[in-house]
């Protein structure tokens, strides 16, 4: 399914777990929590709506790599002499190629893995372990195979874990249960397309699905649009 249609479904089942469940209390957070899990399997897609949100644009990275091969073309010419010299220039020159060349998706896995040293470090600084188990999330999953890892019955069971933490950390009542449940939510929801889901991968590479929906076809976007109409409606119904 589209990021949209995730968001749509994972804010949509936060108010469901809200709403029926009284461990779960109606919240901006949960809600927040909900949403921003819906999307997190697809941090294994660099391309992905969370992968370009939570990550500085790829051009920084090619723009910061040219600028330091140049930079150290330049102190090499200066500085050095003889070998070492033309051994700093080739190695500029490969900097710059790289910089230049470097494709889109490569660079943003880069920037994922940035973020994540961030948050991991974050985490060490503040003693916060939920933070660096994030951040450790955000860096892996991206130089995994789409709907691998971070679609399985394990990243699951490591969500909720995350979610717990999270939830003791920030005293947030319910907080552990918005996430789990806005993450299964985008599982589900990829299990109604065509590709299906690999929920026991890797013990079992079959693919679980029903292949209702073909993302991006227009049809397949009537379906994501009916089912997120119905199942916000069925939802708003449990507060009537």
């Amino acid at each position: 399914m589209r990021g949209i249609s995730h968001l749509a479904i994972g804010i949509t089942t936060g108010a469901a777990i809200a709403a029926l469940s009284p461990a779960v209390p109606f919240s901006v957070t949960g809600l927040t929590v909900a949403a921003v899990s819906s999307l997190a399997p697809d941090l294994d897609h660099p391309e992905s709506r969370i992968s370009r949100r939570i990550s500085f644009s790829h051009v920084y990275l090619k723009a910061l790599i040219c600028i330091l091969a140049v930079g150290l073309a330049v102190y090499s010419y200066i500085h050095t002499h003889g070998e070492q010299q033309t051994l700093l220039l080739e190695i500029s020159l490969v900097g710059v190629l790289i910089g230049a060349f470097m494709r889109e998706t490569t660079a943003r896995r880069f920037m994922l893995l940035f973020t994540a040293l961030m948050l991991i470090a974050g985490g060490v600084y503040l003693g916060e372990h939920w933070l660096y188990l994030l951040g450790g999330f955000v860096g892996i999953s991206p130089f995994t195979p789409h709907r691998s890892w971070t679609h399985t019955v394990w990243a699951v069971g490591f969500w909720l874990y995350l979610g717990d933490q999270t939830e003791k950390a920030l005293h947030v009542p319910g907080l552990a249960w918005s996430a789990v449940a806005g993450y299964v939510s985008h599982l589900v929801a990829d299990t109604l397309t065509k590709n299906g889901v690999k929920w026991l991968f890797p013990l079992w590479e079959g693919k679980f699905g029903f292949p209702l929906i073909r993302t991006g076809s227009k049809m397949g976007n009537f379906w994501e649009a009916m089912i997120c109409v119905v199942y916000a409606l069925l939802v708003f119904s449990l507060y009537r």
